[in-house]
């Protein structure tokens, strides 16, 4: 049983998906609410959040949409780097859309490569990824033998869902 709630909303598109992926980034030194927030944030202060647009708009557009009070991140350059690059990878490598990370259902290992192209996202962003796409997101991912165990590597997310595994799905 939740005792909070993160306000992670349903991956419905790419603009969704996209967010889920920026949220995730800045999920880093502040209140996890704020950094799933803040996808939303940077929308409202740009216009967008679709790769290909954020790329037009240039580095330092991002780096004021950031800078902006209340600012979206603490770490203002860093993030808004990411976000800059985050986006740029999308773009190249899937798209302009997260979906395609994960979708078709993927096993667990080669998620966690992938998330960790991604410009701030290591081993443990990428496990706290996969395991709130399974949970909040409906995500379907594989099991390949792979522990999780957020209990142990995120104990305050445990403490929201009371689940220490993703819900993963056998391979067919």
């Amino acid at each position: 049983m939740k005792n909070r709630s993160l306000p992670i909303r349903p991956i419905l598109d790419a603009r969704t998906a996209n967010a889920f992926l920026f949220g995730l980034i800045m999920n880093q030194a502040q209140q996890a609410e704020r950094s799933w927030n803040a996808p939303y944030v940077l929308e409202e202060r740009l216009g967008s959040r679709i790769p290909e647009q954020i790329i037009e708009m240039g580095m330092e557009n991002i780096f004021h949409a950031f800078s902006l009070k209340p600012v979206i991140h603490r770490f203002v350059r860093l993030m808004s780097t990411n976000i800059f690059n985050t986006s740029i990878l999308l773009v190249e490598k899937y798209a302009g859309d997260a979906r395609a990370i994960w979708s078709p259902p993927t096993k667990i290992q080669t998620l966690i490569k992938r998330f960790c192209e991604f410009p701030g996202i290591g081993v443990h962003k990428a496990s706290v990824g996969i395991y709130l796409l399974t949970l909040e997101c409906g995500v379907p991912v594989i099991a390949d033998g792979t522990s999780l165990s957020i209990d142990t590597r995120c104990p305050a997310l445990f403490d929201i869902y009371q689940i220490a595994e993703p819900i993963l799905v056998k391979e067919k």
